[in-house]
């Protein structure tokens, strides 16, 4: 999945924090796959990239990455404030700040449930700037699924 963000990213030539979409797009399909049906054989998660314009100019703003998983789990997405983000965390364990971190690289981040027929699944997204201040070391690779 990161490689074809990536390569869509890059396709666009949006200047963005290519690691940081990297790191976020990681960490959220990782959950969906540890924690929800996506994991289970058959399963799957639907990922959808597209830009956020500005009212006042139309140029774009933010890329936004929508994760939405496969749903089967009463466990529910928590991504805390920015200002607390790792408060709560045990940050010897091996787990448990992923969505911490997401919230903490990116500018907004959130999650919202999405009904289709009975099952309820979790779309978890996040927006990062589009930005000329972003370092040169990105110069190849993005998608959209």
């Amino acid at each position: 999945m990161r490689t074809q963000v990536r390569e869509w990213v890059v396709a666009r030539a949006l200047p963005v924090d290519l690691d940081v979409v990297d790191l976020a797009v990681s960490e959220l399909v990782t959950n969906a796959v540890r924690y929800t049906a996506s994991g289970l054989v058959g399963g799957g998660v639907d990922v959808s990239v597209h830009t956020v314009h500005a009212w006042e100019s139309g140029a774009a703003s933010a890329l936004r990455v929508d994760i939405t998983d496969d749903g089967g789990t009463d466990r529910y997405p928590v991504l805390p404030c920015k200002e607390d983000a790792f408060e709560d965390a045990d940050l010897c364990s091996e787990s448990g700040r992923g969505l911490g971190m997401v919230v903490m690289m990116t500018d907004r981040a959130g999650a919202v449930r999405v009904w289709e027929g009975e099952l309820c699944r979790w779309r978890v997204w996040f927006e990062v700037p589009v930005s000329a201040d972003v370092p040169d070391s990105h110069e190849s690779s993005g998608w959209s699924r």
